[in-house]
């Protein structure tokens, strides 16, 4: 319903009904609206709006802040980390940039979408004011828990071209790549916060994806080099219809697919569950391998084990670990049960 008369539109409404009656086990359509309701109101005395009483579905806002707040709360946090750190205050100018506040806000509505699919078996509609950029982070790491195929590195590859590349994530605008003024207002670090996420949920669950958090550290580096055609642009017409980048440029996923020894994850056994990230304030922490990485002040024990000599042998025995715990609750399992442990083993 738009505007302060609250237009209607019926082929909307109709489009919206079709949807829920596509899943038979749908009762009512569940619409995450990634945006504060405040915002939301706002927009609509602008002639905007939001579905406000739909028949057979529910709306939710998720206040999920804007680019202009994201843009400014990454200021602060790197600003507690470089040049320097201040021990005395870190905490205090951590919680004012309020950077894990958002992670938190995007998480926690990314677990409402995998918690309705998943168990109430509920269709889900997410979108923001634009649709490219918080929709982007929500339903790209929906996606990632729900479908144990996008946390390999071929299925991390295809969610990025689909959900970013492909629906208009507007990469140029966003990153300000050819552009004269760094202070323009659409810079904003989406994509990086997205990426943040995903490491939160990395850090969470370990083995359960093919690649480390180096390749998304590899990935925002070459998001800011311009050396790939991946991530040029702000839209899938511009890039590749208007400046033929599949043709002139080199895609990103190419030279991943070449170096994915570099990528891969020693302890990666692969989980057909869906996953639920933990979107608890106490569980979040800074990714300080990506964010404080050129401050030599500030260690992180992650990285700091693989970086140091026997750091891969550590790796390879805590997979060895692996393999044998989970042998073991396989030859509990089969004991209770009664049945046959099964011969095969995972290398």
């Amino acid at each position: 319903m738009t505007g302060l008369a609250g237009k209607r539109s019926a082929d909307d409404e109709t489009h919206l009904l079709n949807i829920m009656n596509a899943n038979a086990n749908c009762r009512e359509l569940l619409i995450l609206d990634a945006r504060p309701a405040v915002n939301a109101k706002l927009n609509k005395a602008k002639g905007g709006g939001y579905e406000e009483n739909y028949t057979n579905a529910s709306l939710t806002f998720l206040n999920i802040h804007n680019i202009h707040v994201v843009r400014d709360a990454l200021k602060r946090l790197t600003s507690c980390l470089i040049p320097r750190v201040d021990e005395k205050n870190y905490l205090k100018a951590l919680d004012e940039s309020k950077w894990l506040n958002h992670i938190q806000s995007i998480l926690e509505g990314a677990v409402k979408a995998v918690f309705n699919v998943d168990t109430e078996k509920q269709s889900v509609l997410i979108h923001c004011s634009d649709g490219w950029d918080r929709t982007a982070q929500l339903t790209s790491l929906a996606m990632i828990q729900l479908d144990p195929f996008y946390r390999t590195i071929e299925g991390f590859a295809i969610l990025i071209e689909k959900e970013w590349c492909s629906f208009g994530h507007k990469f140029g605008e966003r990153i300000g790549h050819g552009e004269d003024g760094y202070n323009d207002g659409e810079r904003s670090p989406v994509f990086v916060q997205f990426c943040d996420c995903l490491w939160q949920i990395l850090r969470q669950f370990p083995s359960a994806f093919e690649f480390t958090q180096e390749l998304l550290i590899c990935m925002l580096d070459e998001l800011y080099s311009c050396r790939y055609g991946t991530f040029l642009f702000n839209s899938e017409k511009i890039r590749l219809m208007d400046n033929k980048c599949d043709e002139t440029t080199i895609s990103f996923w190419s030279y991943v697919l070449e170096h994915r020894k570099k990528f891969n994850n020693p302890m990666y056994r692969p989980k057909k569950k869906v996953l639920y990230v933990n979107p608890s304030f106490c569980a979040l922490q800074v990714w300080t391998d990506y964010y404080a990485r050129s401050n030599p002040h500030v260690i992180s024990p992650s990285h700091e084990e693989i970086q140091q000599p026997g750091g891969v042998d550590f790796l390879n025995e805590k997979k060895q670990l692996l393999d044998e715990i989970m042998a073991l609750d396989e030859t509990v399992h089969s004991m209770a049960t009664g049945s046959a442990p099964s011969t095969s083993s995972s290398s």
